[in-house]
């Protein structure tokens, strides 16, 4: 039984360990001065070699390694997965602000206009419902 029980512990225990050595790497092991995206993509390929290596415990930790660091460079190559935050939109709604000449009266007039027939469309769908 305890053998059972050793042999699933310690494929979990290599993807925790790879998971926390991959986190070492990209921020302890490696200089600041290295892009994020490098940083996260070499546990990546020590992962891929450690699977090839000969032991569950060794292909555990790199499946570890690979899950942390594939994660973490998908996050910062592909921003939307890691959230976007309140300062991001305003960001965002900065450089549109920039780009499109709001204070015209002819912009705030379409605005107006379309706001209106958006409101006449909603209430004939909800009078329909009645």
């Amino acid at each position: 039984m305890i053998k059972q029980i050793t042999k699933q512990v310690t494929p979990i225990a290599g993807v925790i360990a790879g998971s926390l050595a991959a986190d070492i790497v990209i921020n302890k092991a490696l200089p600041d001065t290295i892009n994020k995206n490098i940083r996260t993509l070499i546990p990546v390929g020590l992962g891929i070699f450690l699977i090839t290596m000969k032991g569950d415990f060794m292909k555990s930790l790199g499946s570890g390694m690979i899950a942390n660091a594939g994660t973490q460079f998908a996050k910062s190559a592909i921003p939307g997965l890691a959230g976007i935050t309140e300062s991001d939109m305003d960001a965002v709604f900065e450089d549109i602000s920039e780009e499109i000449e709001i204070n015209e009266l002819d912009t705030l007039n379409d605005f107006d206009t379309l706001n209106e027939d958006i409101s006449e469309d909603i209430s004939e769908d909800f009078s329909t419902l009645n």
